[in-house]
């Protein structure tokens, strides 16, 4: 039996310990910059561009330790965000559409430098899927003539970094910005056509607060 194969064995029965002892979870929020271009509809109603608060969920599992890095398992979730709008307008007719990512699981992968000191930054990159929430409305001569709404899953990628503090010997302060890239399906919607098959992008800075073993 080769020593990689001795090591993978060992580390599978010691698994129990090691997850205990390597796990953070963390809770907070943040927001970040909603994308539009314009306020109202063509019947005077709201609808402008609205940067929602993000609720930020996240647990993590760090199992390779290196010198000063350790790489582990990254799960965030967030919840709500911001959301666009898109007007259009050409001669009589007129059409508005919103869009917002209402949740995100994005299960990935986490560099954390400098684990044992009192500040240590990293990196993160994760992959999943989110539900957007869209609603379109036609307009001609000014007169309501088709409205669509209703939520949609798609594929969601989130490059993120940075940087816990740790305060007690359990617990810690973390900041982060974390940028949601997500694709508009290229299916037939209500006033979406200047949004199909294109990607969003939605930068969320956000504070939060964590407790990790040990």
């Amino acid at each position: 039996m080769s020593l990689n194969a001795c090591r993978i064995i060992i580390f599978l029965c010691l698994a129990p310990s090691a997850i205990c002892q390597h796990l953070s979870v963390a809770i907070g929020g943040g927001a970040g910059p909603a994308s539009g271009n314009a306020r109202t509809d063509p019947a005077g109603r709201d609808a402008k561009p609205e940067t929602g608060g993000t609720l930020l969920l996240n647990a993590g599992l760090e199992f390779l330790h290196h010198k000063s890095v350790s790489i582990g398992i990254d799960v965030p979730v967030a919840l709500h965000g911001s959301r666009s709008s898109d007007v259009f307008a050409s001669g009589f007719y007129a059409s508005i559409y919103t869009e917002r990512l209402t949740a995100a699981l994005t299960p990935g992968f986490r560099v954390r430098f400098g684990p044992g000191r009192r500040l240590s930054p990293w990196l993160s990159f994760g992959a999943g899927l989110g539900t957007i929430r869209r609603t379109g409305t036609d307009f001609q001569s000014g007169q309501q003539t088709a409205s669509q709404s209703d939520s949609n899953l798609t594929v969601v990628l989130t490059p993120g970094a940075g940087a816990d503090i740790r305060v007690a010997r359990r617990w810690f302060l973390r900041e982060e910005l974390r940028n949601y890239l997500y694709r508009t399906p290229a299916t037939g919607f209500v006033s979406s056509f200047t949004y199909w098959n294109r990607w969003n992008y939605n930068p969320v800075v956000a504070g939060s607060v964590g407790f990790r073993l040990p």
